[in-house]
């Protein structure tokens, strides 16, 4: 029976019919819903439009023809289509089927369950019409797609082909509309400078390099020119003189370079140079001792905590290198950050503090004691050695020559030992005191 089937379908297939019925709003329960649908069959209202729904089921007729035809010319939309087929609850009643709730017999019930029945089948059979016409369309745009990239392909052949299809592809670089030349300088104005000392690193500069030759993805020529281009001093040197397959290509040139001036670097050794470098904060900032220390560090390849450690080692401050070892960083430049606000006041570059004192010797009629000093000790002269600038009464050599001869320490206590000794001692000490006194002159002569 019709209530029967309707008890039979879930609140979302009993919703779907209410809104093909036209009742609105869409009740939440099942109950309600099955009772808004029979009250709507009830009512009659679906005869209104029997006459116009009869049209339909006859142009329903003539659609499905056409889709049977077109299903068999395109058997892929055969499986979309059996998704979205009719539900076997809502196919055609049998005209032996009587609704429940109404007499049977009556003509009626009959057509307005057969009615409702074909409004329902009619419906799906739209929706099946217009998902056929969306993939017919789908699938024709695909086949102009295709047809347009392959006109554009012969066009323009393989390489804008390629270049059509891969979106992913990166983008032209600036340098190559530039002429070689230009492109050369311009690179060159990006790359570090390379002496081949012994504190740069080849492999670093060479991965720098690279980098930077990458990033406008230039070809291998210029990078060649480029990068010779910065060399100076031994390694400048060293170019010049080397000649054969350095000059032929960047992959030579690198492997050249490498080999002559890679070196084995010693930990202690490197290790010692770090450690004797420390901050004097009356000659440097904190940011040029770190940029100086880094690198020293370079070649040994720390992790950024070791690099933090020795730099603060550097730091003779024992209050500042307190408060750098509490610092909570993780790489050097967060640790540069800090320091940079903490060592403020101990730059190197202090400005100046209060007024210039005035230079007397710069006014004129008035002379510093200095100079008049200078003038006075010109004019004077000493009659005794001959020399300028002081006279007899303040000259050494005369005050030694006129000075009294004074008893060495050892004679003096040697004479009081004799004294108290008794005659007979005194003549036997008698050469002794004698030969005593020589020696003291000749002392004092010297």
């Amino acid at each position: 029976m019709f209530r029967h089937q309707l008890e039979g379908m879930s609140l979302k297939e009993l919703q779907a019919e209410a809104r093909r019925c036209g009742i609105m709003p869409l009740l939440k329960t099942i109950k309600s819903c099955i009772e808004s649908i029979m009250a709507y069959v009830e009512d009659g209202q679906h005869q209104r439009a029997s006459g116009s729904r009869e049209e339909d089921v006859y142009d329903d007729a003539v659609s499905r023809e056409t889709q049977d035809t077109q299903v068999v010319s395109n058997p892929s939309l055969s499986t979309i289509q059996e998704k979205h087929s009719v539900p076997s609850n809502i196919q055609h009643v049998s005209s032996g089927s009587q609704p429940c709730g109404f007499q049977p017999g009556t003509s009626t019930n009959d057509n307005a369950i057969s009615q409702l029945c074909a409004l329902v089948t009619e419906q799906m059979r739209h929706q099946q019409i217009m998902l056929q016409q969306i993939l017919t369309s789908m699938e024709n745009n695909r086949n102009n797609s295709n047809v347009m990239n392959s006109c554009v392909s012969d066009a323009l052949g393989g390489t804008s082909n390629a270049q059509s299809t891969d979106l992913n592809s990166p983008p032209r670089s600036a340098f190559s509309s530039v002429p070689t030349g230009q492109a050369v300088k311009l690179l060159a104005s990006q790359l570090p400078v390379f002496g081949g000392t012994e504190d740069e690193d080849v492999e670093i500069w060479l991965q720098k390099v690279e980098s930077v030759a990458g990033i406008h993805a230039v070809a291998d020529e210029v990078t060649l020119l480029a990068a010779i281009s910065k060399l100076n001093k031994s390694a400048r040197r060293w170019f010049d003189l080397t000649t054969g397959s350095v000059n032929h290509s960047w992959s030579c040139f690198k492997e050249a370079i490498t080999k002559r001036f890679k070196r084995r670097v010693l930990f202690h050794v490197a290790m010692q140079k770090v450690e004797a470098h420390c901050w004097n904060f009356n000659k440097e900032t904190f940011q040029e001792y770190a940029l100086d220390k880094l690198t020293i560090m370079q070649s040994l390849k720390l992790p950024d905590r070791d690099s933090i450690h020795l730099l603060i080692d550097g730091i003779s401050s024992n209050a500042l290198r307190g408060t750098a070892a509490v610092l909570q960083v993780d790489s050097v430049d967060e640790f540069l950050e800090q320091m940079h606000h903490i060592t403020t006041s101990f730059s190197s570059r202090k400005a100046n503090v209060g007024v210039k004192q005035l230079d007397k010797s710069k006014i004129p009629g008035v002379s510093s004691e200095k100079e008049s000093s200078q003038k006075i000790d010109k004019d004077l002269f000493c009659v005794y050695c001959r020399a300028k600038g002081h006279v007899q009464a303040d000259c050494l050599n005369s005050r030694k020559r006129n000075s009294p001869a004074h008893p060495h320490p050892f004679l003096q206590k040697h004479l009081l030992f004799l004294l108290s000794a008794n005659h007979l001692n005194l003549l036997l000490h008698l050469r002794f005191l004698r030969l005593m006194v020589l020696i003291l002159r000749h002392t004092l002569l010297q």
